[in-house]
């Protein structure tokens, strides 16, 4: 069964680099690597600059990562799991 939801792909989808090429080619499972570590470095840094607890900063910025993933529509596994993008 696929999931209900579409997205037209975006013009932009490929601005910050193709899915499984490049920075996005290693993988942790089925998750880009660098784009998780990349994401906990971000929101580390932000959590040191606001002086906030780094848990909420985490969440933020996997929030608004994954949204500007859908935004551009652009696929990611966490999206695909979620059912926010068909398989």
């Amino acid at each position: 069964m696929s999931c209900p939801y579409y997205t037209k792909k975006s013009d932009l989808s490929s601005l910050l680099g193709d899915p499984h090429e490049g920075f996005h080619e290693a993988r942790l499972g089925n998750y880009a690597m660098n784009d998780i570590f990349g994401t906990l470095a971000i929101a580390g840094v932000s959590s040191y600059a606001t002086n906030t607890p780094y848990w909420q900063n985490l969440l933020a910025w996997f929030a608004i990562a994954e949204a500007s993933h859908i935004a551009f529509g652009v696929r990611t596994q966490l999206l695909v799991d979620l059912c926010v993008f068909g398989n």
